[in-house]
């Protein structure tokens, strides 16, 4: 087994210094398997004190870089990938040099502690390059680890023969290696195809209206495209603003009873400002970079409605902006509008912009004439001709019939994700008259057509409504803030933004479907990263220092430090040196037992072969070389083991006469060969 346990250990770091090599590119890291193959028949026994510690302090201070440099990378993509090449080799190197020494050293290190986790870093800066063929890497790796396992395995059934117990403690192993390996590959090859098979059902389970193919966001948009997105907790942008934004993506006009249709609007090129238009704004837009846009004519800028956006996700179409934006910065040579406010997003990726909207009320220009805002599909149903008069009886302005419209809709209705599938082509009557519950598409569609049968011009808007409530400073806007409302064209006032899905049963769904506390506590983590990216990339250097000094971020600091000193603490007697024995043997086996035990690790220690706190005795015992010990105080330091094992694990303690004739046995065997080989050091030369 020992010979089995190198040869896998060699092969764990090979492989992991082979598929990085492969993987970054990395030329250097090919002579490194000669030390590898070199550690199969040689070992260093000792290491200099201060090397000895030092040297694993180091690999872990690099390996806890690794991770938090992949995890930074995940989360967020702060880095280039220039960056992301370069800090991969890097770190690469560094782990294939320690898993090296660590091999060659391994007499001095416990491998489960320095070797194995370095050649596991290694496999994982490979992985870094998406791209790479890893799988043959992987496999092995899979392999050999199974096989050191196997090796190292140890049995706490001393009543059996010795063998046959180890051969039971391999096959269960190797068993479950397979399964798991099974189970591991099925998971990851049946993922991906069903991912957007389960998406598909799930949401034409939930509404078996929706056209699966239909994006939510395109010129076309049919009852439910938007609300197929409701159970979806991916992160589609993050807006640091003062109040909870909508943030508007298409605006569509004319509706067929089913689709809503976007109209050709011919789009005006923003002109680039030469200066802000408002010294209050100077310094904010200042701290993103590129170029300011504005719209033509007058602004009425609002300064406290203003929003900076980090997209996390690429969304084809329209930059996602406030309604009546009036400003706009970002990178890009040139940017559009059209007559609907809709910000057209430039080539390329928007990774950050800035907005700033127009004050409400705000004139916008319009180049569609008034009937295209009025007209309603030719087969309305009657019933909804009768309810917009009896809405619209006795008001004397646009506002009233908008209000008494929204309190009914409000009053009457219900939300819900599970209408049930709508059985005539009429789905807006059938929603207000028999179901009585749909969601955000269905509450704005009835309605636009309610308030343009009284005579108000609406239009139909898609986008994303934020839930109130920041985390780390800003809204974190998800695929299921996706939703639908209105604008409605009033007298002096212009397009007014309305939202008729009851706020108060939208607010109480959204929370209802909220993640987990892990998944809240991830989230979390991942918003405080996205906002320090922020304080950085926006130059709000007096922010970040806030950050670094509040008591939160020293009490994480403190109980972290506490953490590490208490998992690198010495245990009692742990002086190099010094014989180490496992943790309280006294309180679970009887005293003659336990000192016969601490004899042995004394004798073992005294030998130059002392027993990390780590390793079991009989694992220790059978990895001493052959030279270390004769056969009969082997056989004897057997024994002794084997009165330990049944007294601590089997709950079966030997008669004190077999501890003592085992006791007498092992005294014999080693008092009788005074001179057996020893790697202590002499005074003399």
């Amino acid at each position: 087994m020992a010979r089995l346990e190198r040869l896998s250990l060699a092969g764990l770091v090979g492989i992991g210094i082979a598929a990085f090599a492969r993987a970054q590119n990395a030329p250097g890291a090919w002579p490194l398997l000669f030390p590898v193959a070199l550690s199969l028949w040689w070992a260093r026994a000792q290491v200099p004190g201060p090397l000895q510690k030092t040297i694993p302090y180091g690999a872990r201070a690099w390996m806890a870089a690794t991770a938090v440099f992949a995890l930074l990378s995940s989360i967020y993509p702060i880095f280039s990938d220039q960056t992301i090449a370069r800090a991969s080799l890097l770190f690469g190197y560094g782990l294939a040099v320690f898993s090296v020494v660590f091999l060659l050293g391994r007499r001095a290190w416990p491998a489960p502690s320095t070797t194995l986790p370095a050649a596991v870093g290694t496999l994982a800066a490979a992985s870094l390059h998406p791209t790479a063929p890893l799988t043959a890497f992987h496999i092995s790796f899979v392999v050999c680890l199974v096989a050191y396992a196997c090796a190292t395995a140890e049995t706490i059934e001393p009543a059996a023969p010795a063998g046959r117990a180890r051969t039971r403690r391999v096959v269960r192993l190797l068993v479950y290696s397979a399964v798991a390996s099974a189970f591991a590959v099925g998971i990851a090859r049946f993922l991906p195809w069903a991912q957007p098979h389960v998406e598909e059902a799930t949401a034409r389970a939930l509404n078996p209206s929706y056209a699966i193919s239909q994006p939510a966001f395109s010129e076309h948009a049919r009852l439910g495209s938007v609300e197929s997105l409701a159970l979806s907790h991916r992160v589609v942008l993050r807006m640091w603003s003062g109040s909870a934004l909508k943030l508007r993506g298409r605006v569509l006009v004319d509706f067929d009873g089913q689709t809503w249709h976007g109209a050709q609007t011919v789009p005006h090129t923003f002109m680039a400002a030469g200066a802000t238009p408002l010294a209050s704004l100077h310094e904010w837009l200042d701290e993103v970079e590129g170029v300011t846009f504005v719209e033509p004519g007058p602004l009425g800028l609002d300064d406290e409605r203003r929003a900076r956006v980090v997209m996390v996700m690429d969304l084809a179409g329209p930059l996602m902006t406030p309604g009546s934006t009036r400003l706009v910065k970002l990178k890009a040579p040139a940017l559009a509008r059209d007559s609907f406010g809709i910000v057209q997003a430039p080539g390329g990726r928007v990774e950050v912009y800035s907005v700033v909207p127009g004050r409400k009320g705000t004139p916008e220009a319009g180049e569609l004439p008034r009937a295209r805002y009025l007209a309603v599909p030719p087969e309305t149903d009657p019933r909804l001709r009768v309810l917009a008069a009896q809405l619209g009886e006795g008001t004397r302005t646009e506002e009233e019939r908008v209000s008494r419209t929204l309190e009914y809709l409000a009053r009457e209705l219900q939300y819900s994700l599970t209408p049930g599938r709508f059985h005539s082509r009429q789905p807006i009557a059938e929603f207000l008259f028999e179901k009585k519950k749909g969601y955000c598409e269905y509450f704005a569609s009835a309605a636009a057509l309610l308030l343009r049968l009284q005579g108000v011009p609406t239009r139909y808007v898609s986008g994303f409504s934020p839930s109130e409530g920041r985390v780390a400073g800003h809204y974190v806007v998800r695929e299921s803030e996706a939703h639908a409302w209105i604008e409605a064209l009033l007298p002096g006032r212009g397009w007014v933004e309305l939202d008729p899905t009851p706020a108060a049963q939208l607010a109480s769904f959204r929370e209802g479907q909220q993640e987990g506390w892990l998944g809240r506590a991830w989230g979390w983590l991942k918003a405080v990263v996205a906002s320090l990216r922020a304080l950085l990339v926006f130059g709000r250097w007096s922010e970040l220092l806030a950050w670094v000094r509040s008591p939160a971020t020293w009490v994480v600091a403190v109980l972290a430090a506490m953490g590490i000193y208490r998992s690198r603490r010495r245990q009692p007697g742990g002086r190099r040196g010094a014989p180490t024995t496992m943790r309280n043997p006294g309180e679970d086996v009887p005293a003659e037992i336990a000192a016969l035990l601490a004899g042995l690790d004394a004798t073992w220690t005294r030998r130059g072969y002392a027993r990390p706190a780590h390793r079991a005795p009989r694992e220790h015992l059978r990895s001493l070389p052959a030279a270390a010990m004769p056969a009969e105080a082997r056989a004897a330091s057997e024994r002794a083991v084997d009165c330990f094992y049944a007294a601590r694990f089997a709950r079966r303690c030997p008669p004190p006469a077999e501890v003592a004739q085992v006791r007498a046995e092992l005294d014999r065997a080693l008092g009788a060969s005074p001179a057996l080989h020893t790697r202590t050091r002499t005074a003399g030369p």
